[in-house]
């Protein structure tokens, strides 16, 4: 839903797919050189796991991200 709303919005958006790696997040933000790194979770995903990755990209990703 928030990818159509940015479309309507004329951003680009490159779409990764479910369970994309971190690093992989990291690189592609990295190439395209991204403002923002939108993420949606399946209300069912464990709040563990979802904590554990948002950690890790804002450790790696710039600030500025």
């Amino acid at each position: 839903m928030a990818e159509c709303h940015l479309a309507l919005e004329g951003c680009v958006r490159l779409p990764l797919g479910p369970r994309t790696p971190v690093q992989e997040i990291v690189a592609a933000t990295g190439r395209l050189r991204a403002d923002v790194v939108a993420l949606s979770y399946s209300l069912y995903t464990q709040r563990r796991e979802v904590v554990d990755t948002l950690c890790a990209l804002r450790e790696r990703l710039p600030p500025a991200v």
